[in-house]
């Protein structure tokens, strides 16, 4: 289209004007279309000094950028405040996707559940070991239950039910199928926990249709003890236990709503009334209830007045997972947003909460946070990633 331009203006001013004044514009003309032409493919094709992918000055680059990125977990493991633990399978995006027990640690990928030691200064790197679940089925949640008398069992939550598990003898004690239909998906049960009192053990389930199941461990033996329907229908997130009573429970829903239940009779203690923000992770410890929401807040509730303490704007985007301390007055939450948080809990001596730790782990979803160890001086934790072959133990300084 240029070059039929560039001609019929060249015969125009021939048949119009000067020969000498023709040729004159038609050169003007065509340098500009040259001009044009180096100026488009100049654009288009970069040159030559531009670094390549497959170049070494680009690897080192690269090397850079990513220092700059993930500058502060450099320095932290330069400092040994932090160590990646290489793990076989990586952990799915789920709520709450790491549970500890008195020694060990289990998550779920896919329709896997895998079990790694605590890490200790005899043995930092423990290898992961697959609990033999072989079926199909999804596993949603995988919860360590720890009980007062030192009985340790693993329970699952998976698509259309639930089990429970020997956690020594890595035996399966129970297999119970939820409701479902053709027309229906099937149900899930997501949220578990464990229970103590003078009758004796019991393990909680929430399931996707809003009922709580508790079945009674004795030994060998697991039954179904109790129903509890009072979420009016709405998907149970997550079950917790009092970190000093074993014998209180609180449940949460999609909604937001939170019953504390006392057993062994099973009555509502206090509810919180739904906000419309899912809660995606629930705590309790003492008096205070904490909550984790998917907008990012973060609620801490007084269960004997029934009044929220403190709200706060944790993360940026959803909290996946949420931990308590045993011992010490701290909460530790991570999120899609990259960064671990540890908090410290009000109490009678200082009602503020303060950041005591903030680290991020460049593009990655965390997906799952506990306290390494549950002894006294525990001050470091792991943490689980989703799509990473890593868990990454961190130690806060002191």
């Amino acid at each position: 289209y240029y070059y039929y331009c560039h001609i019929s203006l060249y015969y125009s001013l021939m048949r119009y004007s000067s020969p000498f004044i023709a040729l004159l514009i038609s050169t003007c003309h065509l340098v500009s279309f040259f001009f044009l032409l180096f100026f488009f493919l100049m654009i288009r094709r970069p040159p030559r000094s531009t670094l390549s992918s497959s170049s070494a000055a680009s690897d080192v680059y690269k090397r850079q950028y990513q220092r700059r990125v993930r500058g502060v977990w450099i320095e932290m493991e330069e400092l040994g405040l932090c160590r990646p633990i290489g793990i076989r399978e990586t952990p799915s995006l789920r709520y709450n996707n790491l549970s500890s027990g008195t020694d060990t640690l289990v998550y779920t990928h896919k329709n896997q559940v895998w079990q790694i030691a605590h890490p200790i200064p005899i043995c930092p790197d423990p290898a992961p070991e697959r609990i033999s679940y072989n079926e199909r089925a999804h596993v949603i949640q995988a919860k360590m239950c720890v009980f007062p008398d030192g009985t340790e069992l693993l329970a699952l939550g998976v698509e259309g039910g639930l089990q429970i598990w020997n956690a020594a003898t890595k035996m399966k004690l129970h297999s119970y199928q939820l409701g479902g239909s053709s027309k229906a998906p099937l149900a899930t049960s997501r949220g578990i926990t464990a229970i103590a009192n003078d009758q004796g053990n019991f393990v909680a389930f929430g399931t996707s249709e809003g009922i709580i199941l508790v079945f009674k461990v004795t030994g060998k033996d697991v039954t179904l003890d109790t129903q509890l329907d009072n979420h009016e229908g709405a998907n149970i997130t997550d079950l917790t236990t009092d970190l000093l009573d074993p014998s209180r429970m609180a449940s949460s829903d999609v909604s937001g709503k939170i019953i504390v239940w006392s057993t062994p009779s099973f009555e509502k203690e206090c509810v919180f009334a739904a906000t419309g923000e899912l809660c995606s992770s629930l705590k309790m410890k003492g008096t205070l209830v904490l909550s984790a929401h998917a907008t990012g807040c973060i609620r801490i509730m007084n269960r004997e007045t029934g009044v929220v303490v403190v709200e706060i704007g944790g993360h940026s985007r959803i909290i996946n997972a949420m931990d308590v301390h045993p011992t010490a007055d701290l909460f530790v939450t991570v999120g899609e947003d990259t960064y671990l948080n540890m908090w410290t809990l009000p109490s009678d001596s200082a009602e503020e909460i303060r950041l005591v730790m903030n680290e991020r782990l460049a593009n990655r979803q965390l997906c799952g946070v506990q306290f390494c160890g549950k002894g006294k001086g525990t001050n470091s934790v792991l943490v689980a990633a989703f799509d990473c072959n890593t868990l990454f133990h961190l130690t806060r300084d002191e």
